[in-house]
């Protein structure tokens, strides 16, 4: 017989089963949450990848209870151990003065698919003192690493914390987030019988169209001419636009810019892209009132960009609804 003093007494098997139950359905939760909170087009990176970037100085900002702004900056570096890694905490007013500072050591195992579950060993002191032993820490949450930035979550209803990558060789735009729009790239032309549009200010004529669209030195930026110019006439009465694209970290959604001869300003958001077509929701302000849109580029034919108006309003009223397809073919 043996005689338990000052000991718990081992759970039962059932009991077992239902915490690990309990267990696996918060797991469950919590990466369903992250399709809601984590930004769209976060899941390229395989697990490999993300913990090759993990390594570095990152920050990132928040406002505290009195109102000021508090730079949080971490230092992670690898542990010992496969998947182990240390990171030291620095928190900083908004003079740059020291609040506070900690050390944390933990693990980054898979969770499920290619999100990663951060899972603490220890913390002590920073620096630390001689000999100061790791403390036990059970801080547990959610992260994916998207190059040059991270995304936490530690509890659903404070939604996502973003950490930046600090340093000279931190790109701020990964130029792989781009790569949706490789079709783009290149230039395509053709004629087009332009029936006239009323939120561009566009008259009716038969014109010939060449969109021209190439990538910056670093890779993070697309740029795109398009110039339409009437068969009758010179370029000086054509229409042009002038268009930038980027990615956008805070939304994780690629975006564009862009201004046109007639006077009219539009900002775009990609909202889904699937099978060489990609789907833009657009918004801007033209000389006769706000415009609203829905653009398709379908590049499913091979060397040819189609660019088709699914929906368009003006001042909140349908406008332009006879605008057929515009096909281009690729010269370069």
């Amino acid at each position: 017989m043996y005689l338990i003093t000052n000991a718990q007494t081992p759970p039962k098997s059932g009991v077992l089963i239902a915490m690990k139950l309990r267990l696996v359905h918060k797991i469950f939760l919590m990466i369903c949450g992250l399709f809601l909170v984590i930004p769209q087009g976060l899941f390229a990176a395989s697990i490999d990848e993300q913990l090759e970037h993990y390594p570095g100085r990152w920050t990132r900002e928040r406002i505290n209870i009195g109102g000021e702004v508090e730079t949080w900056t971490k230092t992670v570096v690898s542990g010992t151990e496969t998947h182990e890694f240390i990171e030291t905490n620095r928190v900083t007013d908004k003079d740059g003065k020291l609040m506070r500072q900690w050390q944390v050591k933990f693990r980054v195992d898979p969770a499920a698919g290619k999100f990663l579950s951060f899972n603490a060993q220890g913390i002590r002191s920073a620096p630390p003192k001689d000999g100061e032993p790791w403390r036990p820490n059970g801080l547990q949450y959610l992260l994916q690493i998207d190059r040059n930035f991270i995304y936490e979550v530690h509890d659903f209803a404070h939604g996502v914390f973003r950490w930046q990558r600090l340093g000279p060789d931190a790109a701020t735009i990964d130029p792989q987030r781009l790569n949706a729009l490789r079709e783009l790239l290149g230039t395509f032309r053709g004629d087009y019988t332009n029936s006239g549009s009323e939120a561009y200010g566009i008259a009716p004529a038969e014109v010939t169209i060449t969109s021209s669209a190439q990538l910056s030195a670093s890779g993070s930026l697309i740029t795109q001419s398009w110039t339409s110019v009437p068969k009758d006439s010179g370029p000086e009465k054509a229409f042009e636009a002038h268009i930038v694209y980027s990615y956008d970290p805070s939304s994780g959604r690629i975006i564009k810019q862009y201004q046109t001869s007639t006077g009219v300003s539009v900002k775009g958001t990609l909202i889904l892209w699937q099978n060489r077509k990609l789907l833009w929701e657009r918004s801007g302000d033209t000389p006769k009132g706000p415009m609203y849109e829905l653009c398709l580029f379908d590049f499913s034919e091979a060397g040819t960009f189609k660019h088709v108006i699914l929906k368009r309003t003006l001042n909140g009223k349908p406008v332009d609804g006879n605008e057929d397809p515009i096909v281009l073919r690729r010269v370069k």
